[in-house]
């Protein structure tokens, strides 16, 4: 995805998202520097790292998805491996 983005949109900045610590509480997702990395992980893709706190993405997902909330957002956990070129 990050891939076709920033081919059909050069000014795209992709991130990833990740956890602060190798102990936390982000059901299915990786901290990379603690974890063993899959061979389809390209660092490459992403343009920098945001590292969460578990309690923070709690409280954001919780926020998004308010009725109170302007706009609801669809919120998902994406893959953020891609085959690398070979």
């Amino acid at each position: 995805m990050n891939r076709t983005l920033k081919r059909d949109l050069p000014e795209v900045r992709c991130y990833s998202a990740q956890p602060s610590s190798g102990f936390h509480g982000l059901e299915g997702l990786k901290h990379m520097p603690t974890a063993i990395v899959p061979g389809s992980y390209d660092e490459r893709l992403a343009d920098g790292n945001l590292w969460i706190e578990t309690e923070d993405a709690y409280r954001m997902v919780r926020r998004a998805n308010s009725p109170r909330a302007a706009n609801p957002l669809l919120l998902r956990r994406c893959c953020a491996t891609a085959p690398k070129n070979t």
